[in-house]
């Protein structure tokens, strides 16, 4: 978890997530590269070309300069190293661009809702997908949480698809950070659960990697 991907929007919920990752990259020496999506501008001569707008990409990254200095980054905590980072501004559209980039890092933190806090409008967009899409883990972090040792992940599941390769992700994520996984399914009465059980057995319990 050496490279992390952090987009913002600049809302207050972002910037709880940027402070977020500035805390675990301390805690894992890792580094943050901080990016905004921007679109651009329609030309009504020419609706299917796009532009950005002039000067954009300028004052994007100055609202990045600024969004770093609001989480304090230069007030690093004493006997922590100061986090490597890196800022970056794109035209185009937030969900397909941070997909396409999640392949070269190993996790993304963003927040769970943006400026607009409409959770049905963003949440829904942009975060929900880059969550299902994501080549890395990701981390949504909801407004005004803060980072802590994480020493327990909770790993809930209907357990009607049971995905190997998803639960190994969750376990490598356990063990890089030492943390311990519990699984839980809340079932109906009736619910037979014995055939599904095994089956979450056979696949992680027998390989030794579940605490």
């Amino acid at each position: 978890m050496k490279k992390i991907l952090v987009p913002t929007d600049f809302s207050s919920t972002a910037l709880d997530a940027f402070q977020f990752a500035l805390d675990w990259a301390r805690e894992f020496n890792a580094s943050i590269h901080l990016i905004h999506v921007y679109s651009g501008s329609f030309d009504a001569n020419d609706a299917l070309v796009v532009s950005p707008m002039e000067g954009r990409q300028e004052h994007v990254m100055r609202e990045l300069d600024y969004f770093i200095n609001s989480a304090g980054e230069d007030d690093n905590p004493e006997g922590k190293a100061p986090v490597q980072l890196s800022r970056d501004a794109h035209l185009g559209f937030a969900s397909d661009l941070l997909v396409d980039l999640s392949e070269d890092f190993d996790l993304i933190i963003m927040g769970a809702t943006g400026r607009s806090g409409i959770i049905e409008k963003v949440f829904g967009s942009v975060a929900s997908y880059v969550s299902r899409h994501a080549r890395c883990p990701v981390i949504m972090v909801p407004k005004d949480v803060k980072y802590k040792n994480i020493e327990n992940i909770l790993y809930a599941s209907d357990l009607k698809a049971i995905q190997e390769g998803t639960i190994m992700k969750v376990i490598k994520l356990a063990e890089d950070i030492n943390a311990s996984v519990h699984f839980v399914h809340v079932a109906h009465e009736s619910e037979d659960l014995t055939p599904l059980t095994e089956k979450l057995f056979e696949e992680v319990l027998t390989r030794g990697k579940l605490t």
